[in-house]
């Protein structure tokens, strides 16, 4: 019984330095733009993107809708990102805590959909940005 509670007690202390291991990949470094398309409404709009690694910083705006914010990540993968986004200027204008998930295409490009569940039970927009800058990683 004493071995379960001290594997406990490690299992619990090591938890969340697992869960802050997880890292976003140097292939998202960089400005994205592109053009959302929403399913439901079949409405478009712009999307900029913009992370930087050096201050693990991830902004998001949509200038035509008058909203931005920036993404929390839930889950990493090689090649998929998972986030919530957090909108935090214009909050009546989108969605706020939207699942998002980011693919990998290629060093120019990375495909997004967008979740809502509790709402939608499927994507609900989605988009392919190209990279506009690809930001320097500082030594």
């Amino acid at each position: 019984m004493r071995n379960i509670q001290i594997a406990l007690v490690v299992f619990v202390l090591l938890l969340p330095n697992f869960c802050r291991s997880q890292e976003i990949p140097e292939w998202l470094n960089g400005v994205w733009e592109g053009v959302g398309y929403q399913a439901p409404t079949n409405s478009t709009w712009r999307i900029d993107l913009s992370y930087d690694k050096s201050k693990d910083s991830i902004s998001i705006g949509y200038p035509s809708l008058n909203c931005s914010g920036h993404w929390e990540l839930l889950d990493a993968r090689e090649n998929r990102l998972v986030f919530v986004e957090k909108i935090t200027e214009g909050v009546d204008n989108c969605d706020n805590n939207v699942k998002v998930v980011v693919n990998y295409v290629d060093e120019n490009y990375i495909s997004i959909a967008y979740f809502i569940p509790l709402i939608f039970d499927n994507v609900v927009a989605y988009s392919v940005l190209k990279r506009k800058q690809k930001k320097i990683k500082k030594v």
